[in-house]
């Protein structure tokens, strides 16, 4: 495989956590992490489009304790409208809990979703995972 030497700027304490997931993972080379989640993050956007009917799921971790955060969670999703088709809910310890949203709808609005789930205090983990219906393989 060819490759392209580039440089990037990237802020330091992203390169030190990165450095120690290297030490942790037993990977040398700081390149080979970098593309890695280059590769990673481009695979997970790819079928992503804004107008199109999208349909995957929605993960986030966080602590139920926090103020009303569970009413601000159920709120964000009503107010996607048709977008949020089912929620399950997995206790992961006394204060933290996990839920996947399944989702179906326009690529816009699950993203805006995805980003008001985002800045809600206390949720400290969002990841998404969609398709599109029109998805082919080539």
């Amino acid at each position: 495989m060819r490759v392209t030497r580039t440089g990037v700027t990237i802020p330091r304490h992203l390169i030190e956590e990165l450095d120690q997931l290297a030490k942790r993972l037993g990977v040398k080379s700081r390149s080979k992490l970098v593309s890695e989640a280059v590769a990673y993050y481009i695979s997970k956007l790819k079928w992503y489009s804004p107008d199109e009917t999208m349909h995957g799921a929605i993960t986030i971790v966080y602590d139920h304790t926090r103020g009303d955060l569970a009413k601000r969670l159920i709120e964000v999703q009503h107010r996607v409208g048709d977008v949020v088709k089912v929620a399950v809910h997995l206790h992961l310890s006394e204060k933290m809990c996990l839920e996947t949203i399944l989702v179906s709808g326009r690529g816009a609005d699950i993203m805006r979703l995805v980003g008001e789930l985002n800045e809600l205090p206390g949720v400290y983990y969002v990841d998404h995972s969609l398709a599109s219906s029109r998805v082919t393989i080539e």
